[in-house]
């Protein structure tokens, strides 16, 4: 997840490195990384490099020089203004604000793009769900046509996902699995995962528990090893992106390069490679 190999700006535990950003495509490379996932935050997309086209020739090219991908981009600032918002002045400018990271990403390549409705975008009842069903189904057309997915990370309990995500069938939606979310709520790895497998897109690798939203890799209730071996089982071959809590200061290579390898060790017990 981008910044996390730079400096935690004003000790948020994720935000967009402003002051770091290219140089973190030839530290992913050095450790081992294969892609980042873009951050898009609450600073607006005025200032986030991905949204200046006179920009997309330098991320073109880090891109190329240390073969690191963009497959995703995570968009926080869709937290701060809800799709399904009720005020209507809202939801009119956060549609906007995703119709135009649309047109971003399908002119990078880029192909998947992360709503987190949690936090101030949790769904809390039907007419959010709809509504959002409705937005989504209205952009589902262009999405197919720049080949974009979007990917939801919801707080909502496992059959409500299946109920949001049969209520999505044939638009192209799917699902985020966070493993430190799950821990954090204290949902039944061996209930969830095979109930919501078929829809998820996108796993972030972090640990929690009920108490610490996030801990370093193997610190928290995540049983890796069972999360690793269902979704082997549910057949998921898709991003593992690392979104782990943030080195102290000064410590962001290191305990980089020491995720990576835990995740890696995991993927190898379990999927050969």
């Amino acid at each position: 997840m981008q910044g996390r190999l730079s400096n935690p700006i004003n000790g948020k535990i994720q935000s967009f490195p402003f002051n770091n950003w290219e140089k973190e495509f030839e530290v992913a490379q050095e450790i081992g990384y294969g892609c980042i996932e873009w951050v898009i935050d609450s600073s607006g997309i005025d200032k986030n490099p991905l949204f200046d086209h006179a920009k997309h020739k330098i991320i073109n090219k880090l891109i190329k020089k240390y073969s690191i991908s963009i497959p995703a981009v995570c968009h926080d600032l869709l937290m701060d203004l809800p799709l399904f918002s009720s005020d209507n002045d809202i939801s009119r400018l956060s549609q906007n604000i995703l119709l135009k990271t649309m047109e971003i990403c399908e002119s990078i390549g880029i192909n998947f793009i992360e709503l987190p409705c949690v936090g101030n975008s949790s769904i809390k009842d039907d007419s959010s769900t709809n509504k959002l069903v409705e937005i989504l189904s209205g952009l589902d057309n262009k999405a197919k046509q720049y080949g974009i997915h979007f990917i939801l990370e919801t707080d909502l309990n496992p059959e409500d996902n299946v109920k949001l995500m049969k209520k999505m069938n044939g638009i192209s939606v799917g699902l985020n699995f966070d493993m430190g979310n799950s821990a954090y709520w204290g949902f039944d790895t061996d209930y969830e995962l095979p109930l919501i497998g078929e829809w998820i897109k996108n796993v972030h690798v972090k640990d929690c528990t009920p108490k610490d939203y996030t801990l370093p890799l193997g610190n928290g209730n995540v049983d890796f090893t069972k999360v690793f071996r269902h979704l082997k089982n549910q057949n998921y071959d898709g991003l593992f992106i690392l979104q782990a809590a943030p080195a102290p200061l000064g410590q962001e290579f290191e305990i980089a390069k020491k995720y990576f390898q835990f995740t890696k060790n995991h993927l190898i017990n379990f999927h050969g490679s």
